[in-house]
């Protein structure tokens, strides 16, 4: 998850970003002698000068990772893979798990109906969707759809929003489980944050499913700012996982 501000966003090789945390994220870019500003209380500096190059970016797929067999790490910085990035270069994870009496289709698509989080998800209080392509969810939910995350308890006394991408649909179920993941979209594939939040179910019979939620944070030039929030990120995180449990066993 990363944190949406409006503003240009320009095509550097040499840059300073200025972060606010307290209030709201916002960035200044200064390069060859153009500069844009955007108003913020200014609280924590961080510098990255050089050649913008993330050039590990890749596919998980051809890992070929055992999904169903993950769980959540002890240690934050041993990070779990994802499907877009892979398991290298990871910074940091939050992770939580579940035993939901429901049946895996359930919990899959109850993870893709986000019209009706506003109903139960206390850390995702409202997702915008595309409403001129989209007319329902889950069923009319797909791989490269766009849509803002709007989250509370992330930043003191306002609400933050994400920009995201739908990354993975698969609710075959053969192998005994179903997964889902979206993640961050700054626009230049991942340059700025890179962070992707898999969702993996896996039948334990008897109508019971585990549920496995994390969201990996890679090597990009907003980590380290991010990483201060990884304690408020792991506390939502885990809370959401028992507002999904409650709300789907209270069926």
């Amino acid at each position: 998850m990363g944190w949406h501000h409006p503003g240009q966003i320009l095509e550097v090789n040499r840059l300073v970003w200025l972060v606010d945390i307290t209030s709201t994220l916002s960035i200044s870019l200064i390069a060859d002698n153009q500069m844009y500003i955007q108003p913020a209380y200014i609280t924590t500096t961080l510098a990255f000068l050089g050649p913008l190059a993330l050039s590990w970016q890749g596919l998980a797929t051809a890992e070929n990772i055992n999904w169903p067999s993950l769980k959540c790490p002890e240690d934050y910085k041993d990070t779990l893979p994802t499907p877009t990035y892979g398991s290298d270069h990871g910074v940091f994870v939050v992770c939580t798990e579940e035993l939901i009496n429901a049946p895996m289709a359930r919990v899959y698509d109850a993870l893709l109906d986000y019209s009706r989080y506003p109903i139960w998800n206390s850390f995702v209080i409202d997702v915008k969707l595309p409403s001129e392509e989209l007319s329902e969810t889950p069923t009319d939910v797909y791989v490269g759809m766009p849509m803002v995350l709007v989250t509370v308890g992330l930043l003191e006394g306002i609400n933050s929003t994400s920009n995201e991408m739908i990354t993975l649909l698969d609710d075959n179920g053969e192998n005994g489980f179903m997964m889902n993941a979206w993640g961050v979209d700054d626009g230049l594939s991942g340059t700025i944050i890179a962070a992707e939040h898999p969702n993996i179910l896996v039948d334990l019979g008897n109508d019971v499913t585990r549920y496995l939620s994390y969201e990996t944070y890679y090597s990009s030039l907003l980590a380290p700012t991010v990483l201060l929030m990884r304690e408020k990120l792991q506390t939502q995180f885990s809370q959401q996982g028992r507002d999904l449990k409650n709300y789907l066993e209270g069926l």
